[in-house]
């Protein structure tokens, strides 16, 4: 038995279409902040390099996402 079943990758990206567009505009920002006010020494360890920066970015986009989501299911009315 897989993990990951091509059926519910589908599933959840037909739910969730506009995932990884927020996901890959946060990575892109995560970057655009690395340049503009990342830290050169390694005492801010985020900024410090785009290999955190981007990742950071990506997770903050995709909690962007899941605040604006309309991800309602059908609940039974009172």
């Amino acid at each position: 038995m897989m993990l990951f079943s091509i059926e519910k990758m589908i599933s959840f990206f037909s739910r969730h279409k506009w995932l990884p567009l927020y996901v890959l505009t946060g990575a892109v920002g995560g970057y655009l902040y690395f340049l503009k006010t990342g830290c050169t020494d390694t005492f801010c360890r985020i900024l410090s390099s785009p290999w955190t920066a981007v990742p950071y970015g990506a997770i903050f986009g995709g909690l962007i996402y899941s605040f604006l989501a309309d991800t309602k299911t059908d609940k039974p009315k009172d």
